[in-house]
């Protein structure tokens, strides 16, 4: 059985990663009157959410504002990757292998 706080945090998961409204509602699996009701008591409890300028059921994407509340949700970065260490230069391993003479 879902509960009431399962489908919060499988919204802001959802909104964490951004998805117009026919996406969350296919994520969820609840109504699109449903993913309105959850947006709206995020928000009067100070959740910040990014709608689509035409308003709630608009085409557009709804994410999360707050960048670091959505990286702790996804598990990711919205930073680039650091540069990988370019590997060592001197020739093949079977090279460097072989005793030399």
């Amino acid at each position: 059985m879902t509960t009431h706080c399962d489908t919060t945090l499988a919204l802001l998961r959802a909104l964490a990663r951004g998805g117009t409204m026919a996406e969350l509602v296919e994520a969820l699996g609840i109504s699109e009157r449903t993913i309105r009701y959850h947006l709206r008591r995020l928000e009067d409890n100070g959740i910040e959410i990014v709608r689509p300028s035409g308003g709630w059921g608009g085409p557009g994407v709804y994410r999360l504002r707050d960048e670091r509340l959505a990286e702790a949700l996804t598990g990711s970065t919205s930073r680039p990757p650091p540069p990988s260490t370019p590997a060592p230069r001197g020739g093949s391993a079977r090279a460097r292998a072989r005793p030399r003479g």
